[in-house]
């Protein structure tokens, strides 16, 4: 299992949001952001498909900024 940190944003302009993505083995993970403990992404592998590389699928809606 592995974790990142990365700044997402800012509000009122002096207060940072980050998001932590993590991560584990299986090519599983959820990106978490500081506003609220709230679940910004969640991705899972493809079962059907046999390659380790394929493209994860979404689960939740993405937002791109505040």
């Amino acid at each position: 299992m592995s974790a990142e940190k990365t700044l997402f944003g800012y509000i009122n302009e002096n207060e940072p949001v980050y998001l932590y993505k993590i991560s584990n083995k299986n090519g599983m993970y959820a990106t978490l952001q500081t506003l609220g403990a709230g679940i910004q992404s969640l991705f899972v592998p493809d079962r059907w498909r046999s390659s380790r590389f394929s493209t994860p699928i979404p689960i939740t809606a993405i937002r791109d900024s505040l």
